[in-house]
């Protein structure tokens, strides 16, 4: 896959951030990044400025993270819209008619963006036919225990290797609409391509069988 680039981007290798930031590609998520977007090797942080990105590859240096500009050794690159100069593990280019990066060892393959998770506004009768739906797309459901009162259910959304959870809100009985926000898990960094191409799938069997992206 390759990552989609706008203004200012901070692409970082994923196996340095495996091998040097606290709590590895986990850890690096939890910073809940504006514009985080990633492939199976590339994490993407874009920025409106320079000097904002500047300031986020000083605190990645801090951690040990390595910026050296274009030379083979860096684990950072710093890409802007105009041509720049980046390490030979990166490529730069275009995916259809999107700027995007992707890893030079690798075809750049589908463009990635940045993929949180969807929020639909789901009729009741689409509601109590989710497993049927869903089932469309070659997944299944499972429930899954409960804590906070505010979700009417807690399900996992499972595809072969692909898995994310589904959280139902919405009244206990009537006719009324619920919400379903579907999310990816944190410590599923390495199956980002088959959760991302679950949520896709997910999101467009729910809006064929009546859906309403909120």
């Amino acid at each position: 896959m390759a990552v989609a680039i706008e203004f200012v981007n901070v692409i970082i290798r994923k196996a340095a951030v495996e091998r040097c930031f606290p709590g590895g590609l986990d850890g690096f998520a939890r910073q809940d990044l504006n514009n985080l977007t990633e492939d199976d090797h590339l994490l993407r942080v874009g920025f409106m400025a320079t000097d904002e990105a500047l300031r986020f590859v000083s605190e990645l240096e801090a951690v040990g993270l390595r910026y050296l500009g274009p030379e083979a050794g860096s684990d950072v690159a710093v890409v802007v819209w105009d041509d720049s100069l980046v390490p030979p593990w990166l490529s730069v280019g275009h995916v259809g008619k999107y700027r995007a990066c992707w890893a030079s060892a690798y075809s750049p393959g589908e463009l990635a963006w940045p993929e949180p998770g969807f929020l639909l506004r789901c009729p009741r009768a689409v509601y109590d036919s989710l497993s049927n739906v869903v089932g469309q797309c070659g997944a299944e459901l499972h429930e899954v225990a409960i804590s906070d009162p505010a979700n009417l259910a807690k399900l996992c959304c499972v595809r072969r290797d692909a898995r994310i959870m589904i959280y139902i809100v919405g009244e206990s009985e009537g006719d009324t609409p619920v919400a379903l926000l579907g999310r990816r898990q944190l410590e599923r960094r390495r199956q980002f391509s088959e959760d991302v191409a679950l949520i896709r799938d997910l999101v467009t069997v729910l809006l064929q069988a009546g859906a309403e992206d909120k």
